[in-house]
């Protein structure tokens, strides 16, 4: 099979990324074309940001559109600054402190959850009518060293979806969405010849309806390729091994896997660790 870097279609990018098998789709410099390409708007919800060229992308575009970020407020997992794969994210080294140092300051809004929930969303809606997301975050990690995937889709209805979470999330009563149960339905929009559907979870009352639709997907299938760093979720992991019998190869982050195993011991796939 071909080492697939990058694959367009009408309105859509995808972009791969994974230095440890030698996969590089440029994610880095295509992220700053795109940010670089407004002429009107840009809107940023962020777990993580500290890549510099990223951030000097922004930085050029603040005094050239209207432009708002919108940042997880959280310390993050405690990771050491010494890591090559991983992005720290402690008192030390933390998104706003990076926003700070880049003169951002003024166009960005934490983002608190509550408990131990994470604004964990990482997409960029441009000028009302196109979308950046994807996996990774806007990170060195993220970018340039993780197996991270990311898109572009231009679409007004698919960037009207995500200005709307955008408009949630930096409201006063976001939060209250953990607590209320707060439903936001499915987005499907067709982009060129591809119908797109598009879930946004609170990590309370959405993320049940998200786990249906993927056993939904799941269920009398023949063939199943999965890629993803941890899968513990007991409804899809049953649905998993279900299809135990059938043609089923994954790749998924042994580190956090075995992890998960320890509080959830049903948490081991139909296929090996990678």
């Amino acid at each position: 099979m071909a080492n697939v870097t990058a694959f367009s279609l009408k309105g859509l990018n995808f972009f791969f990324q994974s230095k440890r098998a030698n996969v590089d789709g440029k994610a880095a410099s295509q992220l700053v074309k795109f940010i670089q390409g407004a002429k009107h708007s840009l809107d940023v919800a962020i777990y993580d940001m500290k890549n510099p060229d990223v951030l000097k992308a922004l930085k050029q575009m603040s005094s050239k559109v209207q432009f708002h970020i919108l940042y997880d407020a959280g310390k993050g997992s405690k990771v050491g600054p010494g890591s090559t794969t991983v992005d720290p994210k402690s008192s030390q080294s933390t998104t706003e402190q990076a926003i700070i140092a880049a003169g951002l300051k003024k166009f960005a809004h934490p983002v608190q959850e509550k408990g131990s929930h994470l604004m964990h969303d990482k997409f960029i809606v441009r000028d009302g009518a196109s979308v950046w997301s994807g996996s990774g975050n806007f990170t060195n990690g993220g970018l340039l060293l993780q197996d991270n995937n990311f898109f572009t889709i231009d679409s007004p209805a698919m960037a009207a979806a995500y200005s709307k979470t955008f408009g949630d999330l930096g409201g006063p009563g976001h939060a209250l969405s953990h607590a209320k149960g707060i439903q936001a339905p499915p987005t499907t929009v067709k982009v060129g010849g591809v119908n797109i559907t598009v879930f946004f979870s609170t990590q309370f009352a959405e993320g049940e309806g998200i786990e249906a639709e993927v056993q939904k997907r799941l269920k009398g299938a023949k063939k199943i390729r999965i890629i993803a760093m941890l899968i513990s979720d007991a409804g899809i992991l049953a649905s998993l091994l279900a299809l135990k019998n059938k043609d089923i190869k994954g790749v998924v982050d042994p580190h956090e896997m075995k992890q998960a195993a320890t509080i959830f011991p049903t948490t081991a796939p139909p296929f090996a660790l990678k």
